[in-house]
């Protein structure tokens, strides 16, 4: 059986035969004339050698072979050297900041070791006063992690031996314990959860709550300087490559402060527009380099339990407490994102000498509109969109046309060929970007193509040639027979899906995503936050503050970046921790550069239709099996 790519079979259709094809291919020619693009478009296409006379004079070229509109068309993808020798966005971030500093010896690490070792080991020495051998072994008392044990001599009454099992840094605080909350946040991990995982380890004495929230600010307090030093250097290096010409913006402020294309994003907490902690984020869209973020609280434990406003006691508490409070904004979490664009926005120029004149953003927020309202720049902020959120879109409204059409669309429109008719849209709009007119051609000429059939070929809009993707026309161009078609879709359901694919193909929203930028960085270090502050788990503004920071260091300087956080609390970077984030750098580079190739792009997108087809057809086979309400006796 032929295999495609070495995994996977390909698709066979059930073909009908006699006078069932004959009736069923002339209902699809009747409808397709019906559905022609000329009288939806606007343009007189006239005919196809009007049509490539139109694209020939606006300069739009046909895409490449290996940038294929739909999956019936595509062959086994080919690595270019081009692709091979790209560097991965990880590398170029990490390589920014590339000053490892000399580590301390190995002296310094630590060891579980079990009390029955200590013990084997003290029976084996003698008392310095008295050369006896019965040496008593205990401890006097603990600090977290740290243990203080002794020696006496029970012979001469005498303490032979007393040691703390952990020094001291430089912030007068055991190392073991600020090295374990330093852990946790890192890790995500609360207190309630390590001292279930020591308990387990039968190891006692783990720190106290209170101890471990004041080491906790001080890992706040340091992991944010070294996130600010971090973020002020990313600016350095975008100011420096916008003035070295590596990066270009199309604005240009009489300030003579550099102008800079951001991408802006905002993340919260928990889910369901009910969080108490919002974060918005700056990423420059030409390097990925977080430049600035902001976290938005609206929650203060401490405010609930405050004397009423009216009360003589008030003033003096609210003198008392304004210094910890942890609420820093008055309203709703969906207003968080608004109210950390203006903040961040507002402190550009004098933090990152800096102008965000173009914001790359998903369009779920007022920010854009807020920041130009505001008028802090003497320019006006230009907007973007993300391509891939302008492709999600098509996913979700072919998905709620099919919710409200089930009778026309169930079982015809599939989960399978929403994605395909969604990954063909961003293709084409990929493939002839920046030129709108192109773009918009493009993406109707692959919804024709998957709706073409043997008795009515529809690929006037294709492009021509023997280097197209559309087979049909390169078959044309190289002098052979097409080969069969197979559809997508069916006329009548592209009668119902074209207004949407009409309305995704404005000229003012293509203009907006002409330049095919994406907030992949963003989406990725939302992600790094809540790693290190789970959603699940109920936390105040300073966790989500840590985590925030942590995450910057880490997104933008790889995981050495941690480093800077161990130099402010006074904690040495041992070879063991420096060995550590190398392999986890050379990880996260491999990963990166496995999947910049396009075989690993094309194997992802082809096990994902894998899986939308086989769950097609088992929701088919098995029905509905779970409605809300829906079998209610």
């Amino acid at each position: 059986m032929p295999k495609t790519f070495g995994f996977g079979q390909k698709k066979r259709y059930k073909k009908l035969r006699g006078r069932h094809a004959k009736k069923e291919e002339d209902q699809n020619a009747e409808q397709t004339r019906n559905l022609t693009p000329d009288p939806d478009l606007d343009l007189d296409l006239g005919s196809e050698e009007n049509v490539a006379q139109t694209r020939t004079e606006r300069g739009l070229m046909p895409p490449t072979p290996a940038s294929s509109n739909s999956d019936a068309d595509q062959s086994e993808p080919q690595i270019s050297a081009d692709e091979t020798a790209n560097v991965s966005r990880s590398e170029q971030k990490m390589a920014a900041f590339d000053d490892e500093e000399p580590c301390a010896d190995d002296m310094s690490q630590c060891f579980l070791i079990h009390t029955s070792f200590l013990q084997s080991l003290y029976t084996m020495l003698t008392c310095c006063f008295c050369s006896g051998s019965n040496l008593y072994w205990g401890r006097k008392k603990s600090a977290g992690f740290a243990q203080e044990f002794y020696l006496e001599c029970i012979s001469c009454d005498k303490i032979v031996w007393s040691c703390n099992s952990s020094p001291k840094s430089k912030s007068k605080r055991f190392d073991i314990n600020v090295r374990t909350v330093v852990a946790s946040k890192e890790c995500g991990l609360s207190l309630a959860t390590m001292k279930k995982l020591f308990n387990i380890m039968n190891i006692q004495n783990v720190m106290h709550h209170k101890t471990y929230k004041q080491i906790g600010m001080e890992v706040r307090d340091a992991a944010k300087a070294a996130a600010e030093e971090a973020m002020s250097r990313s600016a350095e290096v975008v100011r420096e490559r916008y003035k070295s010409g590596m990066y270009f913006s199309d604005q240009v402020s009489t300030s003579g402060v550099q102008v800079v294309d951001i991408s802006y994003d905002g993340t919260w907490h928990k889910r369901g527009y009910s969080s108490h902690y919002g974060v918005g984020v700056v990423v420059d869209i030409d390097s990925g380099l977080i430049l600035d973020t902001h976290t938005v609280s609206n929650y203060c434990r401490g405010c609930e339990k405050a004397p009423p406003s009216d009360s003589a006691s008030f003033t003096a508490w609210n003198e008392t407490h304004k210094k910890s409070c942890n609420k820093n904004f008055d309203g709703t979490s969906n207003a968080m994102e608004v109210e950390a664009a203006a903040v961040i926005f507002a402190r550009s120029v004098e933090q990152r000498k800096l102008i965000y004149g173009t914001m790359l953003c998903d369009g779920d927020s007022k920010a854009l509109d807020n920041v130009n309202r505001l008028g802090i720049y003497d320019i006006k902020v230009v907007k973007e969109d993300c391509v891939n959120h302008i492709a999600k879109r098509i996913y979700n409204q072919l998905d709620n046309l099919k919710k409200s059409n089930k009778s026309a669309l169930n079982r015809k429109l599939t989960a399978a060929k929403i994605k395909k008719i969604t990954n063909t849209y961003a293709t084409n709009l990929r493939d002839n970007a920046p030129h709108v007119e192109q773009m918009k051609l493009g993406v109707l000429g692959g919804f024709f193509h998957m709706m073409s059939t043997d008795k009515t070929p529809n690929h006037r809009l294709c492009p021509k040639g023997p280097t197209s993707w559309c087979k049909y026309n390169r078959a044309l161009a190289n002098n052979e027979v097409p080969g069969k078609h197979t559809p997508t879709f069916t006329p009548d359901i592209g009668k119902i899906i074209f207004p949407v694919i009409k309305r995704l193909t404005d000229s003012d929203l293509l203009k907006r995503c002409a330049k095919m930028t994406t907030q992949n960085a963003n989406e990725s270090f939302n992600s790094t936050i809540w790693q290190r502050c789970p959603k699940t788990q109920f936390v105040y503004l300073h966790a989500v503050e840590t985590a925030v920071a942590l995450a910057v260091l880490s997104f933008n300087m790889g995981p050495s970046g941690l480093r800077h956080v161990f130099s402010k609390l006074g904690l040495s970077w041992s070879m063991t921790n420096s060995n550590d984030a190398l392999n986890r750098a050379n990880t996260r580079i491999r990963h990166a550069r496995r999947k910049l190739q396009g075989t690993s792009k094309w194997r992802r997108k082809h096990l994902q239709k894998q899986h939308l087809i086989q769950r097609d057809k088992m929701e088919q086979k098995e029905g509905t099996t779970y409605s809300a309400g829906a079998f209610n006796c």
